[in-house]
């Protein structure tokens, strides 16, 4: 079993380092748009994304995206992220800017960047400290998993803002272990000595209350809209429910 986690360790780590070098190389632009009359026009601009650093206005009416005239695939949920460059028009002149990394995005590293692989080495440094340990010690392991699905969890988290939308599940479900894997690691260093009967029903209602969540997230998900069509009290809750999760 320990042979199975120690697998599941090395899997995550990779995986995690994975996203955080797509998270790296991929800016946040930060750009919320909003559809007036036929065209699109800036109406936020995240202080931190390259968009507003760059310089862009709120107002601006966009002209094309990265060379295009045709942009309206690269919006999503009004919002334009994983460009390069726009050319806008602010008050009957043709702008162009583009994005690239600079020292002027040091806040938008800090965030996006930082924090993530910073948890990711507190998991390396984890692993590093127990080396043989994790073969012989459940409190050791269980430490390692919290701290990477803590890193995987905030790199998903900075990844969803970017607008990568696949990524929004992986979230959900990291977001639905944390809980568990803390009050497991918690009770272990509690009785690291002994085996006791309160703390295996703990444990056991903790990951039982996982699997129901996370059960109830993908009802949520699958289940709910194909009934949406036959009562409207489905409609409004499938509504509610699915902007709560995104």
């Amino acid at each position: 079993m320990r042979t199975v986690r120690i697998i599941g360790i090395g899997f995550l780590l990779f995986f995690i380092a994975y996203l955080n070098v797509i998270s790296i190389s991929t800016l946040y632009i930060g750009i919320f748009v909003k559809e007036e009359e036929g065209s699109y026009h800036i109406n936020y601009l995240d202080e931190v994304g390259a968009g507003y650093v760059a310089g862009l206005q709120v107002g601006d009416k966009l002209v094309e995206i990265d060379g295009q005239q045709s942009f309206e695939d690269q919006i999503v949920n009004r919002r334009v992220e994983q460009v390069s460059a726009i050319t806008v028009e602010r008050e009957n002149e043709r702008l162009d800017f583009t994005f690239a990394h600079s020292l002027r995005l040091i806040s938008q590293y800090i965030t996006y960047v930082l924090m993530p692989l910073f948890a990711l080495i507190l998991s390396v440094i984890a692993i590093l400290i127990s080396n043989k340990k994790l073969l012989q010690s459940d409190k050791h392991i269980e430490l390692v998993f919290f701290l990477l699905i803590l890193s995987l969890c905030l790199v998903t988290a900075w990844l969803y803002g970017k607008q990568f939308l696949f990524i929004r599940h992986i979230y959900t479900l990291s977001i639905l272990l944390l809980p568990f894997l803390y009050f497991k690691l918690v009770l272990n260093m509690v009785v690291e000595h002994r085996q006791t009967k309160w703390s295996k029903q703990v444990r056991r209602f903790f990951g039982y209350s996982s699997v129901l969540l996370i059960l109830l997230y993908f009802l949520v998900l699958y289940l709910l809209p194909s009934l949406a069509g036959r009562h409207s009290f489905f409609v409004c809750s499938h509504r509610f429910l699915w902007r709560s999760f995104s």
